[in-house]
């Protein structure tokens, strides 16, 4: 992450363009890998590069991605979505976490997870992204921010391999 995109991502929220919008330009950059790499080249001229953002971007991303490509900045601009996503999040209260299990966690586990989280980073909404993860053996690991919360039998494994091989 650099400062650039998350300046860039801030001036995008203030922009007050609908959310949809940009997730649909983050889609299309994601699907079209050759529309991102027309808008990076040197080789393309400017005039070209926004016609291509007129004829296939949505309209109230338009000027945002004209300065973009004007100022060479192109190149972030996958960061510059993400960075704006995270700025949302923070601004809106919602915290992003990714558990990693053997066994799906059940409703009541998953409440219960969504409760902790919601407490401790004072957040209003939690968004769970769940991977499926068979070498964890048992159990389940949380990442939030910065942050693991290792329950599996794997980290158990793990931390008690560190205690006996200290001694």
């Amino acid at each position: 992450m650099t400062q650039t995109a998350i300046n860039y991502a801030r001036v995008l929220y203030e922009l007050a363009i609908p959310g949809e919008r940009i997730e649909e330009t983050g889609e299309l950059l994601d699907k079209e890998p050759l529309v991102l790499n027309a808008l990076k080249s040197p080789v393309v001229h400017m005039e070209e590069k926004y016609r291509v953002i007129d004829r296939i971007f949505p309209t109230e991303l338009h000027s945002f991605l004209k300065v973009v490509c004007s100022y060479g900045r192109v190149d972030e601009l996958q960061e510059i979505l993400r960075e704006y996503r995270k700025y949302v999040h923070q601004r809106r209260q919602i915290v992003d976490a990714v558990i990693e299990y053997v066994t799906p966690p059940g409703e009541a586990q998953e409440e219960k997870i969504c409760a902790f989280l919601k407490k401790k980073y004072h957040a209003k909404q939690v968004v769970l992204e769940k991977i499926r993860k068979p070498e964890l053996i048992g159990g389940f690991v949380l990442h939030v921010k910065d942050e693991e919360y290792d329950w599996s039998l794997k980290g158990r494994l793990q931390q008690l391999e560190q205690k006996l091989t200290r001694r």
